[in-house]
């Protein structure tokens, strides 16, 4: 039976594999709540306190996507401060990017096929790399991410419904020697087996 993305089965089974997540955060009439689409009252949620929760129990690595704009301060207020060791926000608008920064808070800048300058890289804790129509082919500038002490996350080709998966893996082999390397994909097992 495959976890439904983003219900506590499929986040609690992820934690306690060892593996981290990445997830989308909304606001839902006041409340925080893990949601890649717009959620309704009638549809199963997580709360953000729940996830949380669950993340301090097993000190799992977050990944949290702000699908909502303005929610730094929220946030701030919301997740403890513990939690920022393994947790970063992603992938959001530059002027939200300001305010995390402004706020201290843990986030990735990020770099693509379509965006090439960093947004932020100074006070950012890592680089997104993401390739929405190919693979981010500047390899050497990963490694210099990663050389200078920045986390690195790689978006698998899957998660943009293309094929290739392991030839890029196999390209990407040598960043698995960083511990500020990661891999975001919807094939962790076999992520697992290839990278060991």
């Amino acid at each position: 039976m495959i976890a439904k993305p983003n219900s506590r089965w499929a986040l609690e089974g992820a934690f306690a594999r060892g593996w981290g997540v990445e997830t989308d955060v909304r606001d839902l009439d006041g409340e925080l709540v893990i949601s890649h689409d717009i959620p309704r009252k009638s549809d199963e949620l997580v709360s953000l306190a729940d996830l949380i929760e669950m993340s301090l129990v097993y000190g799992s690595r977050v990944a949290l996507n702000i699908k909502s704009s303005g929610l730094g301060d929220r946030l701030m207020g919301e997740v403890p401060e513990e939690c920022w060791k393994n947790w970063y926000l992603f992938d959001m608008p530059v002027c939200d990017l300001v305010v995390f920064e402004r706020l201290g808070l843990a986030y990735y800048t990020r770099v693509s096929d379509v965006e090439s300058e960093m947004v932020g890289l100074g006070s950012a804790r890592g680089v997104w790399v993401d390739g929405f129509y190919f693979e981010f082919g500047d390899l050497d500038r990963i490694a210099g991410l990663l050389e200078s002490g920045k986390d690195v996350c790689m978006v698998s080709p899957e998660l943009h419904k293309r094929g290739g998966v392991e030839l890029i893996w196999d390209s990407w082999g040598e960043f698995g020697k960083w511990s500020g390397w990661s891999l975001c994909t919807d094939l962790p097992e076999e992520a697992e087996s290839f990278f060991g």
